[in-house]
């Protein structure tokens, strides 16, 4: 039932869709519909730690009720003060070119920081070289990013960031990634475009011709800004991911 609702709420949004979406495939490359009672470990790894000034617990990601649940908390430490979740297909599964999309129900409180984001297979050097692909949530904001590095091996890209004041809600969130391009979607409507031209004008290289790993999170502070403890803690459900 669950997996039919979402392709009636995707062939709903399509059918409104300024710019059509590519058509969902009767099955697909990957799927998770989260349906099970625990994290599905041969996709996923959960996270415990610190990376990017965000701190994440493997306690805090679950699986029950046909989602992925991400609760975040305060911490108990200087370093760590809020502490989230963060699952990875990293080293376990990689997608190609094409649509992958993911239905969401961020909350997005103050000082939140949320992730979709796509990571490009290691190839012996720094990760931004690998490329990244961002879809991301800060304060009402959507972020969305394609990075990589310049000649000098620093970070170099093209962001571009929209407010969306329903992030509180149920969206799904599409990243087609092409040859030459990645456009992003929010409920079949497209959002923004990033393409190579871009990228390679500002210097940038181009490492997207590879196969990406997915990874999915939320936490607070750092990047996201100030919590406000009033509102915390907060719990993101994740219903699917699919390409």
């Amino acid at each position: 039932m669950k997996a039919q609702l979402g392709l009636l709420l995707a062939g709903v949004a399509l059918a409104g869709a300024a710019t059509a979406l590519p058509a969902n495939a009767a099955t697909y490359a990957f799927d998770d519909e989260f349906s099970g009672t625990s994290l599905n470990t041969a996709v996923w790894t959960a996270r415990t730690g610190s990376i990017g000034g965000a701190c994440q617990s493997a306690d805090n990601a679950s699986v029950s009720g046909g989602y992925l649940r991400m609760v975040v908390h305060r911490g108990t430490t200087t370093q760590c003060p809020w502490v989230g979740a963060r699952v990875i297909s990293q080293d376990k599964r990689y997608l190609g070119y094409g649509l992958v999309q993911a239905r969401v129900k961020w909350n997005a409180a103050p000082g939140f920081w949320g992730g979709f984001v796509l990571f490009g297979r290691a190839s012996g050097g720094t990760r931004l070289a690998d490329g990244e692909v961002d879809v991301e949530v800060t304060n009402g904001t959507l972020h969305y990013r394609l990075w990589s590095v310049d000649s000098a091996g620093k970070r170099c890209g093209v962001p571009i960031d929209k407010p969306n004041g329903s992030l509180g809600r149920w969206h799904t969130f599409g990243i087609d990634r092409q040859s030459t391009y990645t456009r992003f979607f929010v409920d079949g409507v497209k959002q923004a475009t990033i393409t190579k031209s871009q990228l390679l004008a500002k210097g940038c290289t181009w490492p997207f011709d590879r196969r990406f790993s997915v990874a999915l999170s939320a936490t607070a502070g750092g990047w996201g800004g100030t919590p406000d403890p009033s509102r915390y803690p907060v719990t993101t459900l994740f219903d699917w991911v699919r390409q």
